[in-house]
């Protein structure tokens, strides 16, 4: 919130990626003119309740059988609480909520006690989606039971296989209201460029570049990854995608700054 607080005072020139529907004042920021948007970074937002893989088709690499080969929808957690037994508590399931910090975890508070899951499953509330990828990352590499919420732009689904668990329906605005408990699935999220309001005048020759920036959420979850695994940031994890991807952001300048910038990457 600070950050687009910064976009909307001027303070701030570009944020390239604002959630439309997960950040809840976004829309009415655009409408009233306080904020300008240009476009989307990716629109794959998907978001859900996931497993490993492994737990529904086992893991013949590692040696490991399917753990829960029945589970295929959120509800389907009850039959399996004491597989995912939380270790504070063996009488309850452990679920990983998503940060508190966001939209998801509120509709997750609403949708697991509608469905009956906190009746048999603690709720761990972190205080990070970094928290809440070690607590997965820890699960993996051991092969254990895990629970949680995920969504596709995160270390965790760039690096794993995972299974979304299937919701009671498919995503229906009526339904994905606190009064209805969001009892249906999660929106796939768009994720926007935007500017301040000040941006055009400043700088009016990269509004054609900003119009034309697109990616994905797999690439981006894999940059986080790079990142974390060769432990970079986020410079080195964007030249190395570049090198190997000039076919995608060469479409976003003209054909004199591509070679400019592919000059630059080939010294690097």
């Amino acid at each position: 919130m600070a950050l687009v607080t910064a976009v909307t005072n001027n303070e701030v020139d570009i944020h390239t990626y604002i959630a439309e529907i997960a950040f809840e004042s976004y829309q009415e920021l655009k409408d009233s003119g306080k904020i300008l948007e240009w476009g989307a970074i990716h629109n794959d937002g998907v978001q859900g309740v996931y497993v490993p893989s492994y737990m529904i088709n086992g893991d013949k690499e590692r040696g490991i059988d399917p753990i829960t080969p029945d589970l295929k929808t959120i509800k389907d957690l009850i039959k399996y609480k004491d597989i995912f037994a939380d270790p504070e508590d063996p009488t309850k399931g452990l679920f990983v909520n998503a940060p508190a910090d966001y939209l998801a975890a509120t509709v997750l508070d609403h949708k697991l006690k509608a469905y009956g899951i906190t009746d048999h499953f603690n709720i761990l509330t972190l205080g990070s989606q970094g928290a809440s990828d070690a607590s997965l990352d820890a699960a993996y590499k051991k092969g254990e039971p895990w629970v949680g919420y995920g969504f596709v732009v995160s270390y965790a689904y760039g690096q794993y296989d995972l299974f979304k668990l299937e919701d009671e329906a498919e995503y229906d605005p009526e339904l994905y209201t606190p009064e209805n408990n969001y009892i249906c699935d999660f929106p796939h999220d768009n994720y926007m460029v935007t500017s301040s309001t000040s941006f055009p005048d400043k700088a009016p020759e990269l509004l054609d570049f900003l119009k034309k920036f697109h990616l994905s959420g797999p690439i981006i979850s894999k940059g986080i990854g790079y990142m974390t695994d060769n432990n970079n940031d986020a410079r080195g994890a964007a030249i190395e995608w570049m090198k190997a991807n000039a076919e995608s952001w060469s479409t976003w300048v003209d054909d004199k700054v591509a070679a400019n910038i592919q000059a630059y990457l080939d010294k690097q």
